[in-house]
């Protein structure tokens, strides 16, 4: 469940809101879907990567972390 959630955050947000799916724009409006695919990118370009493949990295590598830090923060104070 986890997983799912954090795959679900991480990666698909990002993409469905940076990408352009003009071409099949007929199709969303029959879902009533006007705004969501209009975001900037039609493809993989090296523009992608550096903004929103940034921001999908970036959020991994906190989650990596991110669980171990309470752990680490407890350390100074097992002692008393």
């Amino acid at each position: 469940k986890l997983f799912l959630a954090i795959f679900i955050n991480t990666a698909l947000i990002y993409v469905i809101v940076n990408a352009d799916f003009s071409s099949i724009e007929d199709f969303l409006k029959a879902f009533f879907v006007n705004d969501l695919f209009e975001g900037e990118y039609k493809d993989l370009t090296r523009r992608w990567y550096l903004k929103v493949g940034m921001g999908i990295a970036s959020t991994m590598f906190i989650n990596v972390f991110s669980p171990h830090c309470l752990y680490l923060l407890k350390i100074p104070f097992s002692n008393c």
